[in-house]
């Protein structure tokens, strides 16, 4: 998992499921997505990984089974849920209730929960807490089983800053997980700079930036595959459908040059009620890389093209140890709390926009060499960015959509699309 970034994906394909609608007093059926037609188009995504399928193997075995061998079939890798598995079994327990599964090439581990709290932050639900769990996931990592957990975000309307420390620090002593896993999804109100979800997205980076230089495993974000989430199964009337594919991109490349080793997308399949219209009407397209009508929406070309640009920078990133964010405009300022505008091998930044100006993520690479990511900050339209060096050093500059350039120079000009970052490898 460590030589490549974790791409993965949250509610992957189900057989038909019966879902009651409340508001409407009847029962939808769900598309049959647990097939090859709706494998292979996750698999032609770049997907690697599926983290959560509503398919539980203690009440369906036979469908978990169906559907590892379905992922199998068309190279992906599923986190099984397993509500069988318990914190009080035995060594001998656990791999005899897991035998069944464990040794197919598609099983990646076991999705314990999502986004679960603790004693301090969000006190609310109780039923949820992170203690819960500690058993299982320790029970999981000492017999070389993956445990999947996907955290809350910090939220400050939820509980404290050092409250939420807390159940970081208690995650990564306890629950011996291989990667940090989060979701802060910066547009799910349709936000842009100086409305506080951003800072709030820089805040969680910063927080899981530290704690995966702590423990020593990495960090994957969640980035939304749309938005007008539905958590609570209501009919509303959709809104404009954001965010848009550089929003998207935007959202990524903040992710990986904070220091990010891989990125997971929500929703793959739209779940039904996320579809829930105004008054009876369905909307298919407002979330979801497939919609919950089994038709691929706006999104599943975005997630493509930005897929293909993680495999290309991940052979370098992999290898990368993150040492900074500097930061340079008004907005990226403010609202990440960064000011830094160069180091020992960048003297200056030159900017076209001075107020969504830049984020630069520095990092140390091979043999004394340094590699630096390089954002226009502004999600909507394109800048352009001037990298004044420290000296003539030999980079090599890597685009989305460019071939790679090599050069001696001391200085890089950059004009970049809305949301497109560069990556830079210098000395």
């Amino acid at each position: 998992m460590n030589k490549e970034f974790f791409i993965g994906a949250f509610y992957g394909p189900t057989a038909p499921m019966q879902i009651d609608d409340a508001e409407l007093g009847v029962t939808h059926t769900t598309k049959d997505f647990a097939n090859d037609k709706y494998y292979k188009l996750i698999s032609e995504l770049g997907i690697r990984y599926i983290t959560y399928i509503e398919n539980d193997y203690n009440k369906n075995p036979k469908g978990v089974i169906r559907d590892l061998e379905l992922a199998e079939k068309h190279g992906l890798k599923l986190f099984i849920f397993d509500s069988g598995i318990t914190g009080n079994m035995t060594r001998e327990q656990l791999l005899e209730r897991i035998s069944a599964y464990k040794d197919y090439p598609s099983f990646a581990g076991i999705h314990v929960i999502d986004e679960p709290t603790t004693d301090d932050y969000m006190k609310h639900k109780i039923d949820r807490r992170i203690q819960k769990y500690y058993s299982v996931m320790q029970l999981l990592a000492d017999n070389g089983i993956t445990a999947y957990m996907n955290l809350l975000p910090y939220l400050h309307f939820l509980g404290t800053k050092s409250a939420y420390r807390k159940m970081y620090d208690k995650y990564i002593e306890f629950c011996k997980t291989p990667l940090i896993s989060f979701d802060r999804y910066v547009f799910d109100g349709g936000y842009k700079f100086k409305d506080w979800p951003i800072r709030s997205f820089f805040t969680n980076l910063d927080i899981a930036r530290e704690y995966s230089i702590k423990a020593g495993i990495p960090f994957c974000p969640f980035i939304q595959a749309g938005s007008q989430w539905n958590d609570e199964q209501k009919h509303f009337k959709s809104k404009p459908y954001f965010p848009t594919e550089r929003q998207m991109f935007w959202q990524i490349n903040c992710c990986l040059l904070w220091g990010a080793k891989g990125i997971q997308y929500f929703p793959l399949i739209q779940p039904i009620w996320f579809a829930y219209g105004e008054g009876n009407d369905m909307d298919y397209g407002r979330n979801g890389i497939i919609g919950a009508n089994g038709v691929p929406t706006m999104w599943y070309d975005a997630v493509k093209h930005s897929i293909a640009w993680l495999r290309k920078t991940e052979s370098i990133l992999v290898d990368c140890e993150h040492v900074d964010v500097l930061a340079k405009g008004h907005y990226p300022e403010k609202y990440s709390g960064k000011s830094k505008h160069s180091d020992d091998t960048i003297k200056g930044i030159t900017l076209s926009d001075e107020n969504y100006g830049t984020f630069i993520g520095a990092f140390k690479y091979k043999k004394d060499k340094k590699v630096y990511i390089v954002l226009n900050a502004n999600h909507d339209k394109p800048a352009n960015i001037k990298i004044d060096l420290a000296n003539n050093y030999f980079t090599i500059l890597i685009r989305e959509n460019a071939s790679d350039v090599m050069e001696i120079t001391d200085s890089v000009q950059l004009d970049l699309a809305a949301g497109e970052a560069a990556l830079m490898i210098v000395g």
